[in-house]
């Protein structure tokens, strides 16, 4: 696999997650907080409605207790990704790469895909 490749597809992953949190997180609970913030009649519903909204997001996300195996494998891909960045962005532009970079930069696609 190119390195091209490596960088595409972790882009890709990372545009998937943009996509996810907006589309199905934030906007869907957010439409479905309006709902609730039309209904309430008393405060206390206000703030059951706006309890109700932050804990959905907090589930959608992968941040409960309930989700913490796929927030820690999430976490790990975030982190190889970081680190193919930063080992591509150690180079000048006009830089060649050698043999050793180009190793380590298929290591972590490598541990990526997996």
């Amino acid at each position: 696999m190119t390195i091209c490749m490596i960088r595409q597809k972790m882009q890709h992953f990372i545009s998937m997650i943009d996509q996810y949190v907006y589309s199905e997180v934030i906007h869907k609970s957010w439409l479905i907080f309006q709902d609730r913030l039309k209904d309430a009649r008393r405060y206390s519903e206000l703030v059951e409605a706006h309890e109700e909204y932050a804990n959905r997001i907090i589930d959608k996300c992968l941040l409960s207790k309930s989700a913490s195996k796929i927030h820690t494998q999430l976490t790990e891909m975030l982190k190889l990704i970081f680190s193919f960045q930063s080992a591509v962005l150690i180079h000048d532009e006009n830089e060649i790469l050698d043999e050793s970079d180009f190793k380590k930069l298929k290591d972590i696609g490598t541990k990526f895909d997996k």
